[in-house]
């Protein structure tokens, strides 16, 4: 994308807008097809890619397709430098090789959904349920976001383009980011997000919870909160009830600092 800053010594500077998929989630599955019938599972140059698309690496159209891809979690860089190829994530083959109306196949399509960090953070900051209107989404973006806004020529683009990658990946307010370990990629077919995992086989079902004996006390739900970690752009779950008291979070912030020195490496 190109950088929106003015030059100039009496210039306003004009707001750039962050990344953010440039196409939909359905348009990029459909080029990751492309590349699959090719390439599998090498790694090849971004010019043969960008022939692969019909386009050269130095069109803007090619340079913001890749970048989406790569939100998406369907592409990946392999090697640095001179050296550097791409290939199709594990992620992308997972999609592709699936029949399109299989249940495999929809779990992976809501994951990639959920890849590019803007629309993570929008479905988080929603619950699950971007408003019927654009409006309040519009105002979010372009006055009240802490990291960055985006600039007023591209908001209703790329809000668009969010609309149409939930209709497509069919996702639902339940859904959420699988928790750390890839468990959708397992022997057993994966269970819906936001659901209880389904019980082995051959045994019964975990038998139902009674209910409180605390006089009718607010009884909490528990709600998955991902967390994007800036160093590795990998997802962490923090699984908490809802709602909480003022001592239930001061515990939950105690034990994670008190693990400190466990798990951030020097």
């Amino acid at each position: 994308m190109a950088d929106d800053t003015t030059t100039g010594t009496s210039a306003k500077p004009r707001t750039r807008s962050p990344s953010y998929p440039s196409i939909g989630l359905e348009e990029a599955i459909r080029r990751a097809g492309v590349l699959h019938e090719s390439i599998h599972d090498h790694a090849v140059a971004p010019e043969a890619i960008a022939e692969m698309w019909n386009s050269n690496t130095k069109s803007s159209a090619f340079l913001q397709g890749a970048a989406t891809l790569k939100q998406f979690g369907l592409l990946e860089d392999d090697g640095k430098g001179q050296k550097r190829q791409v290939k199709l994530t594990e992620l992308a083959k997972d999609i592709l090789v699936h029949d399109e109306d299989s249940p495999e196949r929809a779990e992976f399509v809501k994951r990639a959904a959920l890849q590019p960090k803007i629309h993570l953070e929008l479905w988080t900051k929603y619950g699950g349920n971007l408003p019927q209107s654009d409006s309040p989404i519009r105002f979010y973006l372009l006055r009240e976001r802490t990291e960055g806004v985006f600039h007023p020529d591209h908001v209703n683009a790329f809000i668009s383009q969010l609309r149409s990658t939930i209709a497509y990946a069919k996702l639902a307010s339940g859904d959420t980011i699988p928790t750390v370990g890839d468990a959708i990629r397992q022997d057993q077919p994966p269970t819906t997000w936001g659901s209880p995992p389904m019980p082995p086989k051959n045994q019964p079902p975990a038998p139902p919870v009674p209910p409180p004996q605390n006089g009718g006390a607010t009884v909490a739900t528990f709600r998955e909160l991902p967390v994007i970690l800036p160093s590795s752009l990998s997802i962490a779950v923090l699984k908490v009830p809802v709602p909480m008291s003022e001592s239930d979070f001061k515990a939950i912030v105690d034990t994670i600092n008190s693990l400190k020195a466990v798990l951030v490496k020097p």
